[in-house]
């Protein structure tokens, strides 16, 4: 298990860190950074001027997926591992020389493994299958060879997996990824599914780097996920087929819902909301039926932290702020400068707005990049985001780590190297995984 100093953000209990100190603080998704610019060499990639800006605006980190969206992505990376890794060095060594940090999104679209791989995603449920054999190799790769990163603060694994799992048509084919060419049922997966999953590459993530945050990357749990999960687990065992039911579930049911969606490694639970429609309506969303009960955004945050609380989780607000229709609107910046408040009001930590996918600060997406820095700047005034304590503890272990090995006459182990032993000690865990679970058969 590597440690990796007390590099990014880290977990322990009761709060979260940064280095060694609790942290709060507000950032920005920036899905396009690399999942746009993996086919371009770094000088021509527009992430570097980006984050130069995005550290004008007071920003201190960003969220975005280190590989791309769908299976394009993979198919070039086996074409040239290296060379996709290299692109991805020279973004994580700019991060490192801005202070910029880095939630990093192992896997995006659930659906772009399996595809890759000639699978399905029910495949997710079996970790002998080739998608599964797949992402387990791919986390060990990326975790290993940046776990000695400052500039990675975290760890996440998937983009919303918890939306698409427990949802079935076996008529329509509706809910289905564009890569899915004569479906079946198992092109479905089950909540079961993803958690075999989840169980697995957390356990992953964690053999490789012992100390980071690991959030699971889920959205919002759905109001009918408990409904949805009681229906799929009376699938169809030939067909892998079921019929979802949509009732509404208990505040029990919400919390029983990420205890099972959020196992043991993953000790940070994720949520996803919009703020805005699409439908033309012009609406702003502020409150939200749930539980039996008509809640305000402040309300729904705190049900979220509570649960977090009681399962002795962290909790990532990983994408807020998305007016929808509604963004371009003047008054959307006073909601989103309310927003923030009720986050923090709420007792969130570690949130990350959703403002565009490549890199755009002109008109109101500038104006709510002025708002973030305005709402870190008030953090950091209260002492609750101490950088100015953890980028100069960087700068002092790295000098000392580098004497030490100029001492040695040994440097630190290739990546590759690492990435290899982080793959064997990743089968070793899925073997082990597959052995506990057949015991409780």
């Amino acid at each position: 298990m590597k440690k990796s100093k007390y590099y990014g953000l880290r977990f322990d209990g009761r709060r979260i860190l940064l280095g060694r100190r609790p942290y709060s603080g507000f950032g920005v998704n920036y899905f396009g950074a690399f999942a746009h610019n993996y086919m371009k060499e770094p000088e021509d990639a527009g992430w570097r001027d980006a984050f130069a800006t995005i550290k004008t605006y007071g920003i201190d980190f960003i969220r975005l997926p280190f590989g791309g969206y769908g299976p394009e992505y993979y198919e070039e990376y086996d074409l040239d591992r290296e060379k996709m890794l290299s692109r991805l060095d020279a973004l994580v060594a700019e991060a490192e020389k801005l202070q910029l940090g880095l939630i990093a999104t192992l896997f995006w679209h659930d659906g772009a493994i399996p595809a890759h791989v000639g699978g399905k995603r029910a495949d997710w449920g079996n970790l002998k299958s080739d998608t599964c054999q797949y992402a387990l190799e791919y986390a060990a790769t990326i975790v290993s060879r940046y776990v000695q990163s400052p500039a990675v603060w975290a760890w996440e694994i998937g983009n919303e997996f918890n939306l698409s799992c427990d949802l079935c048509d076996g008529k329509t084919w509706r809910w289905l990824p564009p890569w899915s060419n004569r479906p079946t049922g198992y092109d479905y997966y089950t909540s079961d599914e993803l958690k075999t999953f989840l169980a697995a590459v957390s356990a992953t993530i964690r053999g490789a780097d012992s100390r980071r945050m690991i959030s699971s990357g889920h959205g919002e749990m759905r109001p009918e996920a408990a409904s949805l999960a009681r229906a799929s687990a009376r699938i169809n065992g030939l067909t892998h087929i079921w019929t979802p039911s949509f009732e509404p579930q208990t505040r029990a049911e919400f919390d029983a819902m990420h205890e099972k969606l959020t196992p043991k490694h993953i000790d940070t639970l994720s949520f996803h909301l919009q703020h805005g429609t699409s439908d033309g309506s012009q609406r702003y969303i502020e409150t939200f039926e749930r539980f039996g009960e008509l809640l305000s955004q402040k309300q729904y945050f705190e049900a979220y932290k509570e649960t977090a609380k009681k399962l002795g989780k962290a909790l990532y607000f990983g994408e807020m702020g998305d007016y929808m229709e509604l963004s371009n609107q003047p008054e959307s910046i006073k909601n989103f400068r309310d927003l923030c408040f009720d986050i923090t009001d709420a007792g969130i930590c570690l949130a990350s707005a959703w403002l565009f996918q490549d890199f755009d600060d002109s008109g109101m997406n500038g104006a709510r990049l002025a708002v973030l820095g305005e709402a870190n700047d008030e953090l950091k005034a209260a002492g609750k985001a101490r950088l100015d304590k953890y980028w100069p503890k960087v700068r002092e272990v790295s000098e000392k780590q580098t004497k030490k090995e100029k001492r040695s006459g040994s440097g630190l182990k290739t990546a590759a190297l690492i990435a290899a032993a982080a793959t064997v000690a990743a089968v070793a865990v899925s073997k082990i995984y597959n052995k506990d679970n057949s015991r409780k058969k």
